[in-house]
């Protein structure tokens, strides 16, 4: 059929509807994709995004939940170009290969985000100069998407903080569970600590009263070197254990107290 008899219905329901390419609709119609893209012109079919081409185009409340545990921890919101009207932020996840299973699970809560969910983890290599040793790990992006914007803009400043009235917002059992997962260790004493090391003291002090506040967890802020972190005592470590044990998954189970 010549592009000229593809009416605007027909091309809008392709492109619109279906969300199909200039370029998988010039295949199907057998015409290049600049015919199709100067057709969409003169019915003035606008452009969409790439990003609206996704199957998804809303975070669920699980999603949220997580993704404010996983930001508390390791994960990280990349925006590559802020004053692009076409740039969006990406989740980028990574972890040690000894936590192979927590990655794969990690990859699982936001399958619904990649480009391809079937496609294996990419394994990072990184060599260390300092320690002269080879760390290895898997990784892997979300899709850009404006509904990253909202975290983005709720956790970094000049550099990842802490926003409670934002943060409060989604937290629940499971986002201190991916926390927990994420930045979660056993002092000597066989206490629970959170290494939110990358925060500031008054970072700490936020998240500590919010913890209390939200779950009756008490803690106390420890410094290591000039960096803050988390730690329980052995009562709150075992009220710790029993808010979310059932929400973390067996090879990290190791990062709660027996009792």
């Amino acid at each position: 059929m010549h592009p000229l008899n593809i009416s605007k219905d027909n091309l809008e329901y392709l492109y619109l509807n279906q969300k199909l390419s200039d370029s998988e609709i010039g295949k199907i119609h057998k015409v290049s994709l600049g015919r199709i893209h100067r057709l969409r012109n003169k019915y003035n079919i606008s452009t969409i995004e790439n990003y609206q081409r996704h199957h998804k185009q809303n975070l669920s409340l699980t999603e949220k939940e997580f993704l404010i545990g996983t930001l508390l921890g390791d994960g990280h919101l990349r925006w590559r170009n802020k004053t692009s009207k076409k740039s969006y932020p990406q989740l980028m996840l990574e972890q040690s290969i000894k936590h192979h299973e927590y990655i794969i699970w990690l990859k699982d809560q936001m399958n619904d985000w990649l480009f391809n969910p079937k496609k294996e983890l990419k394994q990072i290599t990184k060599p260390n100069k300092k320690t002269n040793k080879t760390y290895y790990s898997y990784a892997f992006t979300t899709i850009c998407h404006p509904v990253f914007i909202e975290f983005y803009n709720g956790f970094y400043k000049d550099k990842k903080s802490i926003n409670i009235e934002f943060i409060s917002k989604y937290f629940s059992k499971l986002s201190l569970a991916v926390w927990l997962m994420d930045d979660g260790t056993i002092s000597k004493n066989r206490n629970i600590m959170l290494c939110s090391h990358n925060f500031t003291k008054m970072d700490n002090e936020l998240l500590s009263k919010f913890l209390n506040d939200k779950f009756n967890l008490s803690s106390n802020i420890w410094k290591s070197k000039d960096k803050y972190y988390l730690g329980f005592s052995k009562e709150n470590s075992i009220k710790l254990t029993n808010l979310i044990k059932n929400l973390v998954i067996p090879s990290m189970q190791y990062k709660l107290i027996s009792q």
